[in-house]
């Protein structure tokens, strides 16, 4: 409800005073100002009706333009705290060695480029016959394996630099992967992290109600239709990013995950797999399963996996 500054004012404020401070809000876009009509304009203009709060906030504080805070890679915590290492030390649990393809029978038999790139689909139902261990090996290993790791020692800023086979800005690389199994021939149900340098699983978390959890929340993100074999959940180690980036850092996660999802996408298609990026996710509920600290490392993002029927 619109109010005039005497009513903001009321009997104990200046009223010229209160004036002047509803000036300098409305410039600086903090209060905004009614129409002779009563209307503001965020409820007029059926554009900004459309924005919510935090995203349109969010955007305008991920590009340069609209303010003069410092931006891109500045390196605002060199020196003052050390960067995290380029990757993942593996938690403690039992572990599964994967399969390891060579590349040069891949070649031969996958599709070409633009076939897998066109066909790609979001499928949400599955084969009688599960997803197997050994596929699931060679699609971590054509998506998220540590190709290159190098040491800080080989850079002036002190940074480990790491490269799989997606891009990443800086070579960050802070996007870690959770596989919740349903069923996979050759591998128990569970929680895993994936170990991208040793190629190998590493169990995390054994309780059916957990995993029982994590499922019911990708099946509700495609209105209850797919039930996959395999939930891969995205997490990124933030400070992978903000401790070279300033003010983009968490925008830049979201577009890395981005990549991660197509590559996925383009691997299981060309694999003969059923893909499915997912659009939500319980952040807290996969901090808990997962055992991490929600300001160090949470869920970004989310992905089915199964047999093709």
């Amino acid at each position: 409800t619109p109010r005039t500054p005497t009513e903001l004012a009321g009997d104990d404020l200046d009223v010229a005073a209160v004036g002047t401070l509803l000036g300098h809000l409305v410039g600086a876009g903090l209060v905004d100002a009614a129409d002779s009509a009563g209307g503001f304009e965020s409820e007029v203009d059926l554009t900004l009706r459309q924005w919510s709060f935090h995203d349109l906030l969010f955007h305008s504080r991920t590009r340069p333009g609209r303010y003069d805070d410092p931006i891109g890679g500045i390196y605002p915590h060199r020196g003052e705290i050390p960067p995290l290492p380029a990757v993942k030390q593996p938690p403690a649990g039992r572990t599964v060695e994967l399969y390891r393809p060579e590349l040069d029978e891949v070649l031969a038999r996958d599709p070409a480029f633009t076939v897998a790139l066109e066909g790609r689909r979001s499928i949400r139902s599955y084969g009688e016959e599960p997803l197997t261990l050994r596929q699931l090996g060679e699609f971590l290993y054509r998506v998220g394996r540590v190709r290159v790791l190098r040491g800080a020692e080989g850079d002036p800023t002190g940074n480990e630099i790491v490269g799989r086979p997606y891009p990443t800005g800086g070579s960050a690389y802070e996007i870690e992967l959770y596989l919740t199994v349903r069923r996979c021939a050759g591998l128990d149900a569970g929680i895993w992290f994936y170990d991208s340098v040793a190629h190998r699983l590493v169990l995390v978390n054994d309780e059916p109600a957990d995993r029982a959890a994590m499922l019911d929340v990708a099946a509700g993100a495609t209105g209850g239709e797919a039930d996959g074999d395999v939930l891969i959940t995205l997490t990124s180690r933030f400070q992978r990013l903000s401790w070279k980036y300033a003010g983009i850092a968490y925008g830049m996660t979201l577009r890395h995950c981005g990549v991660v999802y197509q590559t996925m996408y383009l691997v299981a298609t060309a694999m003969g797999l059923a893909p499915c990026g997912l659009g939500i996710g319980d952040a807290d509920l996969t901090a808990r399963v997962l055992r991490l600290d929600w300001l160090r490392e949470t869920s970004v993002g989310d992905f089915l996996l199964g047999s093709r029927p």
